[in-house]
């Protein structure tokens, strides 16, 4: 096992590696590509299949299948005949190498080994029928899982999309993995959208009620197993905090929910300051409707005597907000313009207080690392 070496990879690795016992090799090397990766490797049967086995039984497919081919091989080759050697060779031979050439073809293997091309072992495998659980989601998405936040203007809306992309390569194996994943997900009432391309095949979880309302508590209840895709999950928590107490009804918290989405580390086809340009058109088309010209500030009209006129300016904030109305009268246009000033200085300082007091990247209550050994 290997992956890009990071501080959060670092930690999987040793602790997976205590866990484990100790008895197999952690170490730290060079890639093709000249990164350093961190690998945990074995070659020793009795410790892999004996242990190291009994932690992969929610794999699924190709590396589920493996481990039941490797205990067959394993059971040839005590057998040290040439007949049982050659079932195990060619059954060696099934194993999935992606990335790696072998040496030497299979006939060249038997040539020089000297063993008889005999009838294969004809056993057959079956694949994983286990629902995955939550933690063994979370583990399959810091391998090939994506989150991300999606943009998308639709006429006069700007919508926040939360997404999380599942994708495998299509095969009969992968097929099935996927469809177990889906009815996870199915009991817990998350739905999923169905995506190909190609050779590839997946799905998305999308949208606030999917992510953010039923999965990201899940997410939560093993925070301590996302390791290096935790900055990705923080982002989900701080932008899912600040829609919950609709932030983002307030060009201020709205600009604040883009600039949370580009400070974490995503690729985009546009710049934040494309989006900021978006919003706040769109803000600015809003205002427009309203007779100070100004998102919050509404004009209060005059009873008895000023009847048909506007007499106050006040600030109307987001229900949710619980922030106080203030109002801000006037008796004159002279007047009017400094009540109105006072109005969006008051409504500014007053938004930008709270939206600041619902965004923290301080997770530290729930969102705690856990190193689950005392001393090491």
């Amino acid at each position: 096992m290997n992956q890009n070496l990071n501080e959060k990879s670092l930690l999987f690795f040793v602790t997976l590696w205590h866990i484990l016992g100790h008895s197999c090799a952690l170490y730290i090397t060079t890639s093709s590509s000249g990164k350093l990766i961190i690998v945990l490797r074995s070659e020793d049967w009795d410790y892999i299949l004996g242990v190291v086995r009994n932690y992969f039984t929610m794999t699924y497919g190709e590396k589920f299948v493996s481990f039941a081919k490797l205990a067959v091989i394993r059971s040839l080759c005590l057998q040290r005949t040439k007949e049982s050697l050659s079932k195990a060779v060619q059954l060696l031979y099934t194993l999935s190498l992606t990335g790696k050439e072998r040496v030497l073809s299979l006939s060249e293997f038997m040539t020089k080994f000297n063993l008889p091309l005999s009838s294969p072992y004809s056993g057959i495998f079956h694949d994983n029928t286990l629902i995955p659980t939550i933690p063994f989601f979370i583990g399959f998405i810091l391998a090939d899982g994506t989150l991300f936040i999606r943009l998308r203007l639709v006429k006069n809306s700007l919508y926040i999309i939360p997404m999380i992309f599942i994708p495998q390569i299509k095969t009969e194996y992968n097929t099935h993995f996927l469809s177990q994943l889906v009815l996870m997900l199915n009991y817990y009432n998350i739905g999923t959208v169905d995506k190909e391309t190609g050779s590839m095949a997946g799905f998305t979880i999308q949208g606030f009620e999917n992510v953010f309302e039923k999965l990201l508590p899940l997410f939560l209840e093993n925070i301590s197993l996302f390791y290096w895709k935790y900055p990705l999950l923080e982002q989900f928590i701080r932008v899912k905090r600040l829609m919950t107490f609709n932030a983002h009804h307030t060009l201020y918290g709205f600009i604040k929910i883009l600039t949370i989405i580009y400070s974490y580390e995503n690729d985009r086809n546009t710049s934040l300051a494309y989006w900021i340009d978006i919003i706040t058109g769109l803000f600015s088309q809003a205002a427009e409707k309203m007779k100070s010209n100004h998102n919050h500030i509404w004009g209060i009209p005059g009873r008895g005597t000023s009847k048909g006129k506007t007499i106050a300016w006040k600030c109307v904030f987001p229900v949710e907000s619980k922030l106080k109305k203030k109002q801000f009268g006037f008796t004159n246009e002279s007047d009017s313009n400094k009540a109105l000033t006072k109005a969006i200085e008051y409504r500014d300082t007053t938004i930008k207080a709270w939206v600041d007091s619902i965004d923290s990247t301080d997770t530290s209550s729930s969102l705690k690392y856990f190193f689950p050994f005392s001393s090491y």
